[in-house]
């Protein structure tokens, strides 16, 4: 399936963490848990505490599903990380991931734009590997839903080209917050 790709044990190195620190905070819808098109659904038990801990210490968060590119140089694979995920949050029962994406990365400038502007043009999904299992409905039609994910990525990309999408802000730019800082007044 295009949305996953096993683990094969990719090791990123330097993360080209801009040294000015210069980056923007997103906000990823990561997944709506409804059935995408390759009539697989992720359920929210997959978003476990475990998995999502493990997430934040070791995700990366890139533009498509480069890092696991096997015809990709490990050069290439690192070209395409955008930045690190640095929260995680349901929000409206969907999962949400909080990330800080590098400014000055080629992907991230050709994004901007578009996050500044509000529009929806891109939206994520979810990579590592995962255990899948075929279910049938009352229907008597069958379902592939997936209860655990070994999650490792998120991945951003253009919304037509994301398998489980809807409509409107799937990644949405956050204001920067103003920290501001009194003297002690007594």
């Amino acid at each position: 399936s295009a949305m996953f790709f096993q683990v094969n044990g990719l090791e990123i190195s330097n993360l080209n963490k801009s040294a000015d620190g210069k980056t923007i905070s997103v906000d990823i819808i990561a997944n709506h848990l409804t059935e995408d098109t390759d009539d697989e659904t992720i359920l929210r038990e997959a978003f476990d505490d475990e998995t999502v801990k493990e997430f934040l210490d070791i995700g990366v968060v890139e533009f498509w599903h480069e890092t696991k590119n096997p015809h990709l140089t490990k050069e290439e694979k690192n070209a395409a990380i955008l930045g690190t995920p640095t929260g995680f949050r349901w929000e409206n029962n969907k999962p949400v991931v909080t990330a800080s994406l590098t400014k000055s990365h080629p992907r991230v400038q050709e994004m901007l734009p578009h996050l500044e502007a509000g529009q929806p043009v891109y939206a994520a999904s979810v990579g590592g590997s995962k255990v899948a299992l075929e279910v049938t409905d009352s229907l008597g039609k069958k379902h592939r839903v997936i209860p655990r994910i070994k999650w490792d990525h998120l991945a951003i990309a253009p919304s037509n080209c994301v398998i489980n999408r809807e409509p409107g802000m799937n990644v949405r730019l956050l204001n920067k917050a103003i920290m501001c800082e009194f003297d002690n007044m007594n």
